[in-house]
């Protein structure tokens, strides 16, 4: 039998991705004096504190991202390592060490910290002292953040099964398999827990709802379909976080559409031709999108179409947009965070943040915003009006 390998970007792509920074860093450091062209001065992002608390990913691309509980910052690194970090105090509450690489960003729920490692297990730790409370094999690496809802933890592998916990115990509660292509891309679009179902996309561009207590399929819908000759071209993997709005799901792909379904059966309310490795944010009026050449939109959330595009940042690798009341906060490759109007689209506000750059998307809690730079720096910050 012919042995069948599954291909991430972190190994088949680290070369076309360190080119694609040397390329980037020229261009960036070329127009950087003059971006943003709009930028106004009655706000301002303020750094509260940075710490270089983890190692970072150590050069795999792994998307790191802080899980956050009231004061604390859970972090975690491929050295193995996970930090419990106050955010409030500026310090260090405890550390725990594995023999394993950590390969997720944690996921906080009902007082435990759970994650995956690369030697293809999943965790639940103390949240209060770090201790291991259970582990569980896992049947392949785990490519995205663990989800936690009530009395379900949900984690997808990059063979395309998705598998459902107890969250008490590590007990298997149920699998679902879905046939994926040979590569996949390197990103991280977690399940979506929203009772009674659990949404996941995978790399063939297929967008599924299975019943969360019993991991049955509910409904299933394609939004991308592969085209090109080769099988980079081909890749349609379903990226980013997924939004559950009013009924409605909000999803986007790589090399297909942003798309809004309807979460009851995936009926398709909207589609809109976009490629985008980061993903999307929505907020009460717009669908926020960064694409895949760097360029931000703002979709109608009820039909899809084009309310502005922003150019002015295009190839600069940017993360997922977040959103923090009317502002939307993104990062880019080199370290910079931006703050833009979702009015327009202009820029409002822009720091550099000096660390090695951020890939993950900025996490936003409390109206303090957090971010966890490639080689591990961690930081605090505040939009201000001035």
């Amino acid at each position: 039998m012919k042995k069948r390998f599954k291909i991430t970007l972190a190994s088949i792509a680290i070369l076309l991705i360190t080119a694609g920074c040397k390329s980037t860093h020229l261009q960036q450091g070329k127009d950087d004096n003059k971006l943003p062209t709009d930028h106004q001065e009655n706000v301002m992002i303020k750094t509260d504190w940075i710490a270089h608390v983890t190692q970072g990913d150590k050069g795999k691309y792994y998307f790191y991202r802080p899980a956050v509980d009231h004061h604390t910052l859970f972090i975690t690194d491929y050295r193995g390592n996970i930090f419990a970090y106050d955010r409030l105090k500026n310090k260090n509450i405890w550390k725990d060490t594995l023999k394993s690489a950590i390969i997720s960003s944690p996921v906080y729920g009902d007082n435990k910290v759970y994650f995956a490692t690369a030697n293809h297990l999943l965790f639940a730790l103390n949240a209060e002292n770090g201790r291991v409370i259970w582990h569980a094999q896992l049947p392949a690496e785990v490519i995205d953040t663990p989800s936690y809802g009530p009395n379900l933890l949900v984690v997808k592998t990059i063979n395309g099964e998705l598998l459902g916990f107890e969250p008490d115990n590590g007990y298997q509660k149920w699998s679902y398999q879905e046939t994926i292509p040979r590569f996949v891309l390197r990103q991280n679009s977690p399940p979506k827990i929203e009772y009674p179902y659990v949404f996941s996309g995978f790399a063939n561009g297929k967008i599924v709802a299975l019943a969360a207590d019993s991991g049955k399929l509910v409904w299933e819908r394609t939004i991308a379909q592969p085209v090109g000759f080769s099988e980079l071209m081909r890749m349609v993997d379903i990226t980013g976080e997924l939004h559950v709005e009013d009924d409605t799901l909000f999803v986007s792909s790589y090399h297909g559409n942003v798309a809004a379904l309807d979460a009851r059966n995936g009926e398709v309310k909207w589609l809109r031709e976009l490629s985008s490795k980061s993903g999307l944010a929505v907020n009460k009026s717009h669908v926020i999108v960064t694409d895949s050449d760097g360029m931000i939109w703002a979709l109608d959330r009820s039909s899809g179409d084009v309310v502005w595009r922003q150019n002015e940042l295009k190839n600069h690798m940017l993360s997922a947009p977040v959103i923090l009341g009317d502002l939307i906060i993104i990062a880019d490759k080199v370290g910079k965070i931006y703050v833009i109007a979702d009015t327009d689209g202009h820029f409002i506000a822009r720091k550099s943040l000096n660390v090695s750059g951020i890939i993950s998307a900025p996490v936003v809690y409390d109206n303090k915003i957090y971010v966890v730079s490639i080689d591990g720096h961690v930081i605090s910050l505040t939009t201000q009006l001035h």
